[in-house]
């Protein structure tokens, strides 16, 4: 959706009444920098994400083979 939507860069600098054009464009290209850093810091988090809850995943699956059954059914005593 974001790819659809969005339009491109104007070929040179806006004409302005003052010499804010040039400014214009670079924070413009500004804007585009930044969300392609926010977008490539997205893909690396959910990355690390997927990694830890693999990791979760085995290292329960671990703990289930290692315990008896008798551990997580039985009542403590008080």
């Amino acid at each position: 959706m974001m790819i659809e939507g969005n339009a491109a860069l104007p070929a040179g600098p806006p004409a302005t009444l003052t010499t804010l054009g040039d400014d214009i464009m670079r924070f413009v290209s500004g804007l585009s920098t930044a969300r392609l850093a926010l977008a490539d810091a997205a893909k690396t988090a959910s990355m690390s994400v997927a990694g830890v809850m693999q990791d979760s995943s085995e290292l329960d699956a671990r703990l289930a083979n290692a315990l008896h059954s008798g551990f997580a059914v039985r009542r403590a005593a008080r």
